[in-house]
């Protein structure tokens, strides 16, 4: 018994830590370097579904001190950012090439963001589509899942359908 809750304890730990992304040498690229003193910090996002209805999906941020061991909330980036709500019912993330990509299941959108999570452009989905689930990148294109099978591919530099 007490090594399948070893198992256990240890799978959930793992899908945890890998849920995290780490995002500062992206920060990196976008703005220099890093001096010296905030090498040994590491910046993450955690995307917050909300309730059903409530409008409440956000991105919150945090920073990691390695030296200190401290994690400080940044709190929900999208609307500080944007100053309006992301959305109902977040289900995805991703980042590629310095770009954050949101899709939202009961708002029926799929959002483009900066590293800052400013709105930079949106698709959103035709009720003729359903509403979007999950969401991949590759090659410069989208893919997005909907309840029922269909799936979008869309273009990622001007957000429409390939």
């Amino acid at each position: 018994m007490k090594t399948r809750s070893f198992l256990m304890t240890t799978l959930c730990s793992l899908m945890l830590g890998m849920s995290f992304t780490n995002c500062a040498e992206d920060i990196e690229d976008q703005f220099g370097p890093m001096p010296e003193e905030e090498v040994k910090q590491r910046f993450g996002y955690v995307l917050n579904e909300g309730l059903w209805g409530a409008n409440n999906a956000n991105i919150s941020g945090f920073v990691y001190n390695v030296n200190s061991n401290e994690i400080n909330a940044l709190g929900d980036l999208y609307k500080k950012e944007n100053l309006v709500q992301m959305g109902d019912v977040a289900n995805g993330m991703v980042e590629e090439d310095n770009k954050i990509y949101v899709v939202l299941n009961s708002s029926k959108y799929v959002g483009k963001l900066d590293l800052h999570c400013k709105e930079e452009a949106r698709y959103t989905i035709p009720t003729s589509e359903g509403e979007p689930r999950c969401i991949d990148v590759e090659d410069d294109f989208l893919y997005v899942t909907h309840y029922g099978g269909q799936v979008s591919k869309i273009n990622v530099k001007d957000m429409t359908l390939a």
